[in-house]
């Protein structure tokens, strides 16, 4: 079983980036929601065109820095209904990890 989340941005909100931003986003919208006995799907709207690694990188810093990074991945999962933040995600994960 999974977890969604899906997070809230302002209608004039494209573009995600800064550690700190990521980090606030994640205690306003995520940390409440999260449920360590599931997969927590963290849903980006399909407004979002763009998401820094910086971003990535905040959202992910208090998991991480609690559980490990392997174990923060298997807790938490970013997904974007827009095909290019997608990409995004995925490309940063890879390259710099959370």
């Amino acid at each position: 079983m999974e977890n969604l989340i899906q997070l809230r941005f302002d209608k004039a909100t494209t573009n995600l980036a800064g550690n700190r931003y990521g980090n606030q986003v994640f205690e306003s919208q995520i940390q409440k929601k999260l449920d360590y006995t599931k997969l927590n799907i963290v849903v980006f709207p399909e407004a979002i065109e763009d998401i820094a690694s910086s971003f990535i990188e905040g959202i992910y810093k208090f998991i991480g820095e609690k559980y490990g990074k392997t174990k923060a991945l298997e807790i938490m999962c970013l997904q974007a209904e827009n095909f290019d933040a997608q990409e995004k995600i995925k490309e940063s994960i890879e390259t710099f990890g959370v």
